[in-house]
């Protein structure tokens, strides 16, 4: 009896859409959303690479002594070549292999570092891994880069953010309901203004969990490497700080309240607007799904 309610269960193909629809809907807009992201990031990176590699090559060329006034403006030239004026900063450094005149060992030195917002070099703890293999008596120039990826945001004044987060919750609910009435645009310009400004706790906590995930791959290699990138990989909720935690529970009903209000409040017309894009997803998650 057993055996055949089982098998009545894996050949049954009835289901409910609504029910589909609620557990792909969610799965979608994450898609959306990561992708948009991560093409910024990595939009963000290839810019911030070719516009070193410019410097590098520069640096390269010259034949003139390098000094803080030209490193100044080799800071300058990055800044213009990856279109952001904000907290960049840029290192050189300059590394020979010669031999130890003491113990007669070939060996990596410092010839000379210098850094624009950023320290320089005393030693090559910190890139010796990087380096490539060198010649006796090879000379390497190493230009590093860094670009804050959340410059412009994070940065700019509260209402600026406040005016874009309207700006952007605007745009997707008149993706989905069409144009908005006056009194849906003053929901969302009470929302935006009633929810908690998260930007910089936010940053700090990217910050921590970049600085976390760096340690770890440095420590690959032990035991609890895959039990320490799944707790980061999924589960960094739950070392968020209390204030950040609280900001984001506090915001999620906001955000639940505001989707309520707006639909209780639309018309006909956005309704079935609604309900078409929603059918839509279900056939692409139907149309998707494996015969």
């Amino acid at each position: 009896m057993k055996l055949s309610l089982t098998r009545r269960f894996r050949g049954n193909e009835e289901g409910s859409l609504s029910i589909e629809t609620v557990f792909a809907i969610p799965m979608l807009v994450w898609v959306i959303a990561a992708t948009f992201v991560f093409w910024d990031a990595f939009k963000t990176l290839s810019i911030s690479q070719k516009a070193t590699y410019t410097v590098a090559d520069m640096l390269s060329r010259e034949t003139n002594p390098i000094d803080a006034d030209y490193m100044t403006s080799m800071r300058e030239i990055f800044d213009f070549l990856a279109g952001d004026a904000g907290d960049n900063a840029i290192r050189v450094t300059v590394v020979t292999k010669t031999t130890n005149p003491t113990t007669e060992v070939e060996e990596l030195q410092i010839v000379w570092s210098q850094g624009v917002d950023v320290d320089a070099y005393t030693d090559l703890d910190a890139i010796r891994d990087r380096l490539p293999t060198m010649a006796l008596g090879e000379q390497l120039i190493v230009v590093e880069s860094e670009q804050e990826f959340y410059e412009d945001y994070v940065q700019a004044p509260e209402a600026e953010r406040r005016q874009d987060t309207a700006k952007r919750m605007r745009g997707t609910l008149r993706k989905r309901y069409g144009r908005l009435s006056d009194a849906q645009e003053k929901l969302v310009a009470d929302w935006a203004q009633q929810r908690r400004d998260l930007a910089p706790l936010w940053h700090q906590r990217q910050q921590q969990w970049r600085a976390q995930w760096l340690l770890l791959l440095e420590e690959r290699q032990s035991a609890d490497f895959a039990e320490r990138a799944e707790q980061l990989l999924f589960n960094s909720e739950r070392d968020w700080p209390a204030e950040l935690q609280q900001g984001a529970a506090e915001n999620l009903r906001l955000w639940n309240q505001l989707l309520s209000d707006v639909h209780n409040i639309s018309s006909d017309k956005q309704r079935q607007s609604l309900a078409q894009q929603l059918l839509d997803y279900a056939e692409d998650a139907e149309a998707l799904s494996p015969t």
